[in-house]
């Protein structure tokens, strides 16, 4: 099942035929339907950005100011707004569903064809590359941040920077390949997620020391730090007013170990690997833990790295992830050398998704600070799933397999992973991102410039509604929840995003109040004209406007704003 030739021909144009197909038949509702994904980040943070950036750029504006959010914040700084991300144009042109069906479809097609790219560089045949690409496009990582339009943009890239760092090593330097892989790198940054792009980078650059080593030659770390230094001026406009943003925010002094340890994953989910649904269902709020890479690709995986032992295989099967153009003499090598560093990938991603399970997180939280920028160590899944598709790929490759076997192999691989992505993301009528609920109805008739304000409470009561109902979900929306103020131009002075720490503070001093009539004083002075709160209010400086199971109140006492003392 070899295929000797590393590069892409016209004999790989079936194998990405029938993925194409395949990608159709597994979005199929989506493409067919007037179905689409909306649940939580979509329809609450990216859909309200997508519409604001859209408004601002067909007026030939660039927005640098988000005024509707925490009293007014930086928008284009905020990274994950991913203003200049160029799949992301679609969104400026296009109605959002539209354009985010586009964006998905894109996505996991480049997925599936760096992946399948990268594993012909490395030597494997057209079905084993096959199934490394499936692997790594339907994985359980990538399938359960479709709502995170950023995070599904930043992830799919890695791939092609390892193939670009590979194929340059192997040629003499010149500036032609920096500038290629200086370009993709800041395409992947700029695609909006700092936390993935970073873990990104630094696999590039292990796999860049790797390479050098192996080759006993810096070419491969020349190649990385030039391609680096590209990137970062390729992507300034972005870089600068983002590191400005960040050094001002809550996490510009690094966030408490508390906070950084959330979404570490447990010891028993790892098993989350190769065994879907451990509680025989998928909850929406395990999302950080999901990386189901399929039952199959964990076994070839292991295939490839016993495959490393010449004693725990076959002689016919001990080939696994050896380049086919490598001189025999070091083909042995080169397969220990490529299985060697995916496994160790593994493990350290692996590990530090542990997170406070870990007892090693924290001390090295402590030495490398830059870590505490970062929330959720479980988002390191993202570069075990990666590891899992190569070594899959590398382990499938060693078995030599029949075609017929290797065939129906993959077919069951595609099958189990779609019938286990399926339930990651549910879908309902597009209109759900057009329909308002009766409290925005209200707040867009009144007149003058006022702000809202959900109460913690009001936050608390809205994580918890299901997902399962369109009614549901408009009442969430209704509730002002995350950002979705924005797309009515109402000013909200909370808000989902990344915000300043003056202002975090200010926040705090309201919350800390206990009360919305504490803290009315201060709601006043921000100029925040009605209170949501699932309670009653027994205070003289509110009165009901809209009453129900989350109520509305107005404040009595709120300043304009813009006033003179």
């Amino acid at each position: 099942m070899s295929d000797t030739r590393r590069d892409l021909t016209r004999a790989d144009a079936p194998y990405i035929l029938f993925f194409l197909v395949f990608l159709v038949f597994f979005f199929h509702k989506i493409i067919f339907t007037g179905q689409t994904y909306f649940i939580r980040d979509a329809i609450m943070q990216f859909s309200p950005w997508k519409a604001f950036a859209a408004g601002n750029i067909s007026n030939g504006k660039i927005p640098l100011w988000n005024p509707y959010t925490y009293c007014g914040m930086p928008f284009l700084a905020n990274m994950q707004s991913a203003l200049f991300y160029p799949p992301g144009i679609v969104f400026y042109f296009l109605p959002f569903v539209t354009a985010y069906k586009l964006y998905i479809l894109f996505h996991f097609a480049a997925a599936f064809f760096f992946m399948y790219a990268l594993m012909k560089d490395f030597g494997t045949g057209k079905i084993s590359s096959f199934l490394a690409g499936i692997v790594f496009a339907f994985n359980g990582y990538l399938l359960s941040r479709i709502e995170f339009l950023s995070v599904l943009g930043t992830s799919v890239w890695l791939p092609l920077t390892v193939l670009l760092i590979r194929r340059f090593s192997r040629t003499r330097l010149c500036l032609k390949n920096t500038n290629l892989l200086g370009s993709v790198l800041s395409i992947q940054f700029l695609a909006g997620h700092p936390q993935v792009f970073v873990y990104s980078l630094i696999t590039l650059f292990f796999f860049s020391v790797f390479s050098s080593v192996r080759g006993k030659n810096l070419r491969s770390l020349y190649i990385f730090f030039a391609s680096g230094i590209i990137a970062a001026l390729a992507s300034a406009i972005q870089l600068i007013p983002s590191l400005e943003f960040i050094y001002n925010s809550a996490r510009g002094a690094g966030l408490d170990y508390s906070i950084v340890s959330i979404a570490s994953l447990p010891p028993r989910e790892v098993l989350s690997l190769f065994v879907p649904f451990l509680n025989f269902k998928y909850s929406a709020n395990n999302w950080p833990f999901a990386c189901y890479a399929g039952l199959l690709p964990f076994v070839f995986a292991l295939c490839a790295i016993f495959g490393v032992f010449r004693k725990f295989i076959p002689a016919n099967a001990r080939n696994a992830a050896v380049s086919a153009d490598e001189a025999p003499a070091e083909s042995s090598r080169a397969r220990r050398w490529n299985v060697y560093f995916f496994m160790t990938l593994f493990v350290l991603s692996v590990l530090y998704a542990l997170g406070k399970y870990n007892p090693l997180f924290g001390i090295f939280c402590r030495i490398f600070t830059p870590a505490n920028a970062f929330r959720y160590p479980a988002t390191a899944l993202y570069i075990s799933v990666f590891s899992i598709a190569a070594l899959a790929g590398f382990g499938f490759e060693g078995l030599r397999l029949s075609p017929g076997w290797g065939i129906f192999l993959v077919l069951f691989t595609m099958f189990d992973l779609f019938f286990v992505g399926s339930v990651f993301n549910q879908t309902t009528e597009s209109s759900i991102y057009r329909y308002y609920g009766p409290k925005t109805m209200y707040l867009m008739k009144q007149k003058g410039s006022f702000r809202i304000f959900p109460t913690p409470k009001t936050i608390a009561e809205m994580t918890g509604h299901g997902s399962n109902f369109f009614r549901g979900w408009v009442d969430v929306k209704d509730n002002m929840f995350g950002d979705v103020n924005m797309n009515y131009r109402i000013f909200n002075a909370r808000g989902q995003d990344l915000f300043i720490e003056r202002y975090r503070k200010f926040l705090f001093l309201i919350d800390s109040q206990g009360s919305a009539g504490g803290a009315n004083k201060l709601l006043s002075l921000a100029n925040v004209k009605y209170v949501l709160s699932p309670g009653e209010i027994k205070s003289p400086e509110y009165r009901e406007v809209i009453g129900g199971e989350m109520k509305m109140y107005e404040n009595k006492n709120c300043l304009p704003r813009v006033f003179i003392v």
